[in-house]
């Protein structure tokens, strides 16, 4: 991964002025190139707004650092026992790949990239996640992270995107407005492992371990729920910080609108 640094100081630059001088530098760049640029401390909900239709990844433990990506530049999707070696290689060529500008003196976190990976292969059964393979992770268009003490914004692109998003950051939008309250929406059918058959897992996977068969195995309750009005995916997870304050939250969905024009990995 190749970094490249500059010389102003983050007090001398504002994060739109910095993804500018980025972008300049990047004109020429071949391969993928990530901006970096010091940013506000604001809550990670404010970037899905600002990005309502693209695909998303959130991760956010109440101490430490905290990160969503939003859009995405590539993405690996993978199926089967092998979906482990097949994301590390994956991920093995986008570090090799991807250029790093810092717009400023100092340094930032390295780029992330962001997804999701199942506890057993063929998890991945029915409409609501089948989208996601066994293991589904991307290079985000757009990251903020944060910590208790700085705060970085990234943007990720081709080098056949750079005129495309110069003309992007000239429109830049205002955040979209969280819709009507969640209380619309209601549950219509709650499907999920019944939970005598989960206990019985439960107890089997104990016994196992006492055996000395394994140290450790996850049994995981897969819930799918069918609403009666669609949900904005930014009011959940701030309900969620409200309601569960001491939880990691995580949150992860494919729901761009029109096909995908990001180059996808499949295995």
């Amino acid at each position: 991964m190749a970094m490249i640094e500059s010389t102003i100081r983050p007090s001398e630059l504002q994060p739109h002025h910095a993804l500018w001088r980025g972008l300049a530098s990047a004109a020429d760049a071949a391969g993928t190139t990530v901006i970096c640029v010091p940013a506000p401390h604001a809550p990670l909900e404010v970037v899905m707004r600002h990005f309502p239709d693209e695909p998303f990844c959130l991760w956010a433990p109440p101490e430490g650092t905290q990160v969503i990506g939003v859009g995405t530049v590539q993405r690996c999707i993978t199926l089967g026992s092998e979906r482990c070696a097949h994301l590390r290689e994956w991920c093995r060529a986008m570090e090799s790949e991807i250029r790093v500008h810092w717009a400023f003196a100092g340094s930032c976190p390295p780029p992330r990239l962001l997804g999701g990976i199942s506890f057993a292969p063929g998890s991945c059964s029915g409409a609501a996640w089948e989208e996601f393979g066994d293991g589904w992770f991307m290079l985000p268009r757009w990251t903020y992270l944060r910590d208790a003490e700085r705060a970085f914004l990234y943007l990720a692109l081709r080098s056949e995107e750079h005129a495309a998003l110069m003309a992007t950051l000239r429109q830049w939008s205002t955040p979209r407005q969280a819709p009507a309250d969640l209380e619309r929406a209601r549950p219509n059918q709650v499907v999920q492992l019944p939970l005598a058959r989960w206990r019985e897992q439960v107890d089997a996977a104990r016994a196992l371990i006492q055996r000395g068969g394994a140290c450790k195995i996850v049994i995981a309750r897969r819930t799918d729920i069918d609403l009666s009005a669609p949900v904005d995916p930014a009011s959940v997870l701030e309900r969620m910080a409200e309601d569960r304050a001491g939880c990691t939250r995580f949150g992860c969905a494919r729901n761009a609108v029109g096909p995908s024009r990001d180059p996808t990995v499949t295995w």
